[in-house]
């Protein structure tokens, strides 16, 4: 079964403006909302989401979304009538102007698209009560071609449909498309609204913690830190260890975590926290990451053994910041696990 569509967290403001509008079209079915919307924002931070949300919001009976009636459970499961989702076929590299009109007389030997294009859906009358709503996933994917075909439906909009562009790069869209339409601008996640998504998941509040700290405002990037496989993850801390007591080659392990499956990103988070739960259970004290840093735990510390755990952790943190800035990853891990060893 399909889980239902949660609200989203974060972008208040935004979600704000939608819960207004569907208000005022279930209030009044002719009011007259916005037909063209563009979320506009970088990967990962709910844009999507969001726009199947707001769909059940103004199909459903209960106005909530209830997640729970028959309007809510198909357009999470992208089965309702009333809903088209439009995205770049796989084997494609665009989205392409058949997905948006029907095929000129031509053009019919063409193999037709998985779904039928959205100038054809969209003109039609909604099924059920509410609009019609029509969702362009990663809108700058459509060609030009694509684009140009899509300002008829904006230049003659219904009345009776809403659409969706949900784009990470809006600056792709023709200007005329832009101009046209509701740009609502979407941005990073703060590490307390990822941290909230992610324990909605029943990930580990720990692990949550870490990886929105790591996920630079993108719950998508977050789920996949968090994700890490615990084989894995136990299978590099115990490669690290040997490598710690000279049983494990420094070539072999950088080459291990430099060539890591997802990313040499998520192994180091493996180190970073399996490092830092080892400073947390000598000082028999848990930092708070937004009061304690590792300067102030250093502080805190005796003994040159605590010391060395900082460090290592130092070290750890160290390479994160310079993978973001592009640096050669085996050269900043081998450079990280030599000063592992040092007295």
């Amino acid at each position: 079964m399909t889980a239902p569509i949660d609200r989203p967290v974060g972008h208040d403001e935004i979600l704000s403006l939608l819960d207004g509008l569907a208000d005022e079209a279930a209030a009044k079915p002719d009011a007259a909302i916005p037909h063209a919307f563009v979320f506009a924002g970088p990967p990962g931070v709910g844009k999507f989401h969001t726009a199947l949300w707001w769909a059940a919001r103004l199909k459903c009976r209960e106005g909530s979304p209830c997640g729970q009636c028959s309007d809510c459970r198909q357009v999470a499961a992208l089965s309702h009538p009333d809903l088209l989702v439009i995205e770049r076929i796989e084997g494609n590299k665009d989205i392409r102007i058949k997905q948006i009109r029907p095929p000129l007389p031509s053009q019919r030997h063409e193999e037709p698209p998985p779904r039928p294009p959205l100038l054809s859906v969209m003109s039609l009358r909604a099924v059920r009560p509410g609009p019609r709503v029509g969702i362009i996933r990663d809108a700058e994917l459509m060609n030009s071609v694509a684009q140009s075909a899509l300002l008829k439906l904006l230049e003659e909009p219904p009345g009776f449909a809403v659409l969706i562009l949900v784009a990470n790069n809006s600056g792709a869209l023709k200007a005329t498309i832009r101009s046209r339409c509701q740009i609502l601008r979407f941005r990073p996640l703060d590490d307390e609204s990822i941290t909230r998504i992610l324990a909605r998941r029943g990930i580990d509040s720990k692990d949550a913690v870490v990886a929105a700290n790591l996920a630079r405002g993108s719950a998508e990037r977050a789920i996949a830190l968090a994700g890490e496989a615990l084989e894995a993850r136990q299978d590099l801390i115990a490669a690290f260890e040997r490598y710690a007591g000279g049983k494990q080659p420094l070539a072999e392990l950088v080459e291990r975590i430099a060539g890591a499956d997802p990313s040499a990103s998520d192994a180091l988070l493996t180190l970073w926290r399996w490092q830092m739960e080892k400073v947390e259970a000598a000082l028999g004290y848990r930092p708070n990451k937004e009061s304690d840093t590792l300067e102030r735990l250093l502080r805190k510390a005796e003994g040159e053994d605590y010391r060395r755990l900082i460090h290592g952790a130092e070290r750890v943190h160290w390479a994160l910041a310079a993978l973001r800035r592009n640096a050669n990853a085996r050269l900043v891990i081998r450079d990280m696990l030599l000063d592992f060893r040092k007295p």
